[in-house]
């Protein structure tokens, strides 16, 4: 038997670890919303990518009913911001904004955060007849379409451990059933500890 090929398997294996390094997550609860940090680990400093990628998403909304939906943020020291309503559809579904916009109709949700005392911070209301949304397909197996609420949302809730996020629908949607949530990712280099300050609470 020759044991070369063996070798050269083993070697190309060390090597495509020692590229793509390690990644360990966790996941825990801030309130209502779920927080994911993952931490990518990695020896090749040419393909070095972001040390820590955090992922905050808010319980799922059905946007075909009127209401009032309050989501309790407590706890959070994680640099992350809830800064999209992205909305998903099952796989076989059609990939483009265009197929959906009948049956959303004239649908209107509104948006709020506000801190714990009950002062709002952000409002915006998405319009679905005429809001622009981004179409993101490769990340995920199924369409998704993504409505970005801006920078304003990290400004107004910078330094904050605990805040609400209110969604209301306004005007369901036209036919079927849509869901969506709030979202938002952000990526930190180096470690933790030079990342995440401790933050405080805004009187």
């Amino acid at each position: 038997m020759n044991p070369q090929p063996y070798f050269r398997a083993v070697l190309w294996a060390a090597v495509a670890v020692a590229l793509v390094g390690c990644s360990s997550t966790k996941v825990s609860r801030v309130g209502d919303a779920t927080l994911k940090t993952t931490h990518r680990g990695t020896t090749f400093d040419l393909l070095k990518g972001a040390d820590y990628v955090y992922d905050l998403e808010f319980p799922q909304i059905n946007l075909s009913e009127r209401g009032e939906h309050v989501f309790h943020v407590r706890g959070l020291s994680s640099p992350v911001f809830p800064d999209s309503l992205l909305l998903l559809y099952p796989v076989f579904h059609p990939l483009s904004e265009s197929a959906y916009r009948p049956q959303w109709g004239d649908a209107r949700v509104s948006i709020e955060f506000r801190d714990s005392k009950g002062a709002r911070l952000f409002s915006r209301t998405v319009d679905f007849a005429t809001a622009e949304f981004t179409e993101d397909h490769a990340r995920y197996t199924r369409p998704n379409l993504s409505y970005y609420l801006g920078s304003a949302v990290a400004e107004r809730l910078r330094g904050l451990t605990n805040y609400d996020a209110v969604v209301t629908i306004v005007t369901p949607t036209k036919q079927g059933e849509h869901f969506a949530h709030l979202h938002g990712e952000s990526f930190a280099f180096g470690k933790i500890s030079q990342q995440v300050e401790a933050p405080n609470e805004r009187q």
